[in-house]
């Protein structure tokens, strides 16, 4: 597949995603560590925390847990965890270290993302639940653009 081919299909397909629910939450710090671990998930939902630092916007969120849902249902994902998928997926990397080190909890604000296939994002046990800040268009796009590529190239 041509890689304008790929950047093509991943936005359409972004365009499209219709069995991925999710829930947006930003969370202030310092508590974010603390409600990730508190967070009781229904089945086939999966959740991470973003740091504000390195969000781009929620269709790049949307499209990191659509293809990391794609990797673990093909069995061609990288991780052996889906959070840790959604972290490679969406930094564009291979490198898990590298991946942990930049989701890395540093005691600032974060986005909590939960993505659930096949139900309704409901999840129980979130206090405070502030709207996510406004993405920066051109940046998101670039996100998604590289993450279209990582994807493209993983899936030859």
């Amino acid at each position: 597949m041509a890689i304008d081919e790929a950047v093509r299909e991943v936005l359409r397909v972004l365009e499209e995603i219709g069995n991925v629910e999710d829930l947006l939450c930003t969370l202030k710090a310092p508590n974010t560590a603390a409600i990730l671990e508190r967070l009781e998930l229904p089945k086939g939902c999966s959740a991470v925390l973003v740091p504000t630092r390195i969000f781009t916007g929620p269709r790049h969120l949307r499209l990191a847990a659509y293809l990391t849902e794609l990797a673990w249902s093909e069995d061609s994902a990288i991780a052996r965890k889906k959070e840790v998928e959604f972290m490679l997926t969406y930094l564009a990397t291979r490198q898990i270290r590298e991946a942990l080190k930049a989701f890395g909890p540093e005691g600032g604000d974060a986005i909590l993302y939960t993505w659930c296939v096949g139900s309704r994002a409901k999840v129980p046990g979130i206090g405070e639940c502030l709207p996510p800040p406004e993405p920066d268009h051109a940046t998101e796009l670039e996100a998604i653009e590289r993450t279209a590529l990582f994807w493209a190239e993983q899936h030859k």
